[in-house]
């Protein structure tokens, strides 16, 4: 006779399996990250004083500071490059993945991540007070998540398209067998 407790514990295991299977090592090839380029600007001090604001904000409320790992950089800036260069706002890329498959495609192992985008402003800290003032978006409880321990942000302009400026701000925890 099968209890809650039982199903409980049916659940959990194939939890457990499927996150597994998704960052097994041999399952993995790793790719051969590239950078995708169409003529925007971008400006990396403008993504590590976003970076240094996040974590000022992150320390205010006794959560660990973010490491920046170049693996998430450039899945970063490559998803604000891709909306910048094709002209196009989304959490997802133009073929449709999300930010697990573009972590990995930059050659990150997740084992926990979130993401937010960002578009038509400049100012990091007009970025921050806008994911910190709208408590029921991804990007408060983003900048609040006590799981990630690595950051990656891009930001790419292009004067012309729909909001000119585009941020892409990935969180993960990498998996174990990183």
């Amino acid at each position: 006779m099968k209890n809650k407790y039982g199903y409980a514990r049916v659940i959990l295991i194939g939890i457990i399996i499927i996150a597994c299977a998704t960052t097994n090592p041999a399952n993995y090839r790793k790719p051969t990250p590239t950078l995708i380029i169409c003529g925007q600007t971008t400006d990396s001090s403008l993504e590590e004083h976003l970076i240094s604001l996040i974590n000022q904000k992150r320390q205010q409320n006794h959560l660990a500071e973010w490491k920046i790992n170049p693996n998430l950089m450039l899945a970063a800036r490559n998803h604000s490059n891709d909306m910048v260069c094709n002209n196009y706002y989304s959490n997802n890329n133009q073929t449709g993945a999300g930010w697990h498959e573009m972590m990995i495609e930059a050659g990150y192992l997740v084992s926990y991540g979130a993401e937010t985008t960002i578009a038509g402003e400049k100012d990091p800290q007009k970025i921050l007070i806008s994911l910190m003032n709208n408590k029921d978006a991804s990007g408060y409880s983003l900048v609040l998540d006590p799981i990630p321990v690595e950051v990656g942000v891009g930001y790419a302009n292009l004067t012309g398209t729909k909001y000119t400026d585009y941020w892409t701000i990935f969180a993960a925890k990498p998996s174990p067998f990183q």
